[in-house]
């Protein structure tokens, strides 16, 4: 049960509070009045809880504080509160002059960022009851370090009123600076939408029978924070962050995109998926030629040649090499090779050639028998008698 409800803490909660630590700065003051303070993180960003210092009013004497801050550093900003915020008032009770009294500021909730640099001013505004410094009479120390925040103190201003009285450097905060850590525990982002899917422009048939290229574009919305786009094409067999290639020449490709979390890459979002859908430029079927020769003494030969379907158009020719034509040749007494092809009339792609030859009949002529005879001859005649001549006598 009790791993349970830590990992339940661990996957709703993305901040951590560490346990106290405590920065000492100097830890003896020589005189007193309010000071400044200069706080940059590390790599981590903390939370302030309290400054202890020491205060000019006898033990037990209840002291009022004001908190201010400012961004960055302090220097050139010490004579005004122009620039500067009051984030909160505090009172505590003084330890006396030589020892250290907390000033609990955790309700202010002083959150410093990783990385950044911010500047306090405390100033106690209870009269005889100011904040004590160290330096009067001796070099003080002004930076101190640990791993997570770097503190720099050199000025403090006397008086009653914030940003009035005298200013005086090197002066140094006395005592030291408690603060929480706050370590972020990464998350995955919430990974319950879609991912955003890829944009597809498929290839088609242009003119002359060319394709066109199509193209896989990546994504134009993003995914979460903390999680990376990534595609399949294998149907989520295998997840890579290379955009796919589009192809052209097919088969048609499916691409899958998710949102994979970072930091537990078991977590993703629903996918999303498109389809390609390539386009080559499919050939006409080939035209079937069909050649009827002629037959003596009368039958006449022909060619036919079916229609080549929608879109298209058949051409013919009696030389490989062409011109084509739309206009079928005709059938003569003479022996040809008719060539024939489908052009569709969109794309310009061509079918195959079909080819056949021709095998016509040379039939004779018969000469005219229309016309009167010619009369006979003389030898004819005598031929004639002659043989009616040497007839027997019935």
């Amino acid at each position: 049960m009790k791993k349970f409800t830590l990992l339940l803490l661990l996957m709703i909660c993305f901040l951590f509070q560490a346990n106290a630590i405590n920065l000492p700065a100097n830890p003896t003051s020589n005189n007193g009045s309010g000071g400044f303070l200069q706080l940059t993180t590390n790599s981590s960003p903390i939370t302030v809880t309290s400054f202890n210092t020491m205060y000019s009013s006898t033990a037990g004497t209840s002291v009022t504080v004001q908190i201010y801050s400012r961004s960055g550093a302090y220097a050139g900003f010490t004579a005004s509160n122009a620039g500067w915020t009051l984030i909160g008032t505090v009172t505590t009770n003084s330890a006396g002059t030589t020892t250290v009294a907390p000033l609990n500021v955790a309700s202010l909730n002083i959150n410093l960022a990783a990385s950044t640099t911010t500047s306090f001013y405390l100033h106690a505004t209870t009269a005889g009851g100011g904040i004590r410094y160290f330096g009067t009479g001796t070099v003080s120390m002004t930076n101190f370090s640990d791993a997570n925040v770097a503190l720099f103190t050199d000025v403090a201003r006397t008086g009653n009123v914030a940003f009035g009285g005298t200013s005086f450097t090197p002066r140094a905060f006395t005592g030291s600076i408690d603060y929480n850590l706050s370590i972020v525990i990464p998350m995955c982002p919430t990974l319950t939408a879609a991912a955003p899917a890829v944009t597809v422009v498929n290839s088609a048939c242009g003119a002359n029978c060319s394709v066109t290229t199509g193209t896989i574009t990546a994504p134009t919305g993003t995914c979460p924070t903390g999680s990376t786009l990534q595609y399949s094409t294998n149907g989520g067999g295998s997840w890579n962050t290379t955009l796919p290639t589009y192809n052209q020449t097919g088969p048609a490709q499916t691409v899958m995109t998710r949102c994979n979390c970072n930091i537990d890459t078991n977590i993703s979002s629903p996918s999303s998926s498109v389809t390609t859908a390539p386009s080559g430029c499919p050939l006409p079927s080939a035209p079937s030629i069909t050649i009827t020769n002629n037959v003596c003494p009368s039958t006449t030969g022909a060619l036919l040649l079916p229609g080549c379907g929608a879109g298209t158009v058949l051409e013919y020719t009696t030389s490989s090499n062409g011109p084509w034509t739309t206009t079928a040749s005709s059938l003569i007494n003479v022996a040809f090779t008719v060539f024939a092809r489908c052009r569709n009339t969109t794309s310009g792609c061509l079918s195959t050639t079909s080819s056949a030859n021709t095998a016509p009949t040379i039939c004779p002529v018969c000469p005219n028998v229309r016309a009167a005879a010619p009369p006979c001859s003389g030898n004819k005649q005598l031929l004639q008698y002659q043989l009616y001549s040497k007839l027997p006598a019935s």
